[in-house]
């Protein structure tokens, strides 16, 4: 129902650019596009401010703006000025990391969105990127609880989940770059992209 995305510098933590839009339900299941009915079950279970906003919003919309195939326009338009404005090499579609929070969950289902309407998928396969993981190392590496990391804004909104997600992201993303800087130039390269 949102395509929402924020791209960051990995170790600042500074956000570059925020993308959030909604998509028209009925548009995306005649693309062929499924909603589960367990996903269903767990939207009709949140506050009502977050069900009208992400899922009522999104039955209501019926704007041309709103529609699958132009909603993924405007997001890769947007992925490109981003790769433009802080000069990210498009080789390959690599330099862009796309995280998702978990690997069979988000980016998957944009991949999927994006190949049922016959687009092709903004970044390459091998810069995708997940959430759970880095959380995962996190907390075997450093004993750190991303569940602490205090939730700025409304929970379930897109935008606000990116946001959110980018906070502790970068603070273990830190916390791995003090462990490798000691001396280790590669490393530290490769974070600070």
């Amino acid at each position: 129902t949102t395509i929402a995305y924020a791209q960051t510098r990995t170790v600042t933590g500074k956000i570059l650019g925020e993308f959030d839009e909604h998509i028209n339900v009925r548009n995306s299941v005649g693309h062929g596009l499924k909603i589960d009915g367990s996903t269903m079950e767990w939207w009709f279970k949140q506050q009502d401010k977050v069900y009208n906003d992400v899922f009522i919003k999104a039955i209501l919309l019926d704007t041309e703006d709103s529609k699958l195939e132009q909603v993924l326009n405007k997001f890769t338009n947007w992925i490109s000025s981003l790769k433009i404005k802080y000069g990210i090499s498009d080789t390959y579609k690599t330099n862009m990391n796309v995280f998702g929070n978990g690997i069979l969950a988000d980016n998957k289902w944009i991949q999927q969105a994006y190949k049922v309407c016959n687009l092709d998928v903004p970044w390459h396969f091998t810069q995708d990127r997940d959430v759970r993981t880095l959380t995962d190392l996190g907390a075997r590496l450093f004993n750190y609880d991303y569940k602490k990391v205090t939730f700025e804004g409304t929970p379930h909104n897109a935008l606000d989940d990116c946001r959110h997600q980018i906070k502790y992201c970068c603070e273990i993303y830190k916390k791995l770059y003090e462990l490798c800087s000691t001396g280790n130039t590669r490393t530290k390269e490769f974070l600070d992209k």
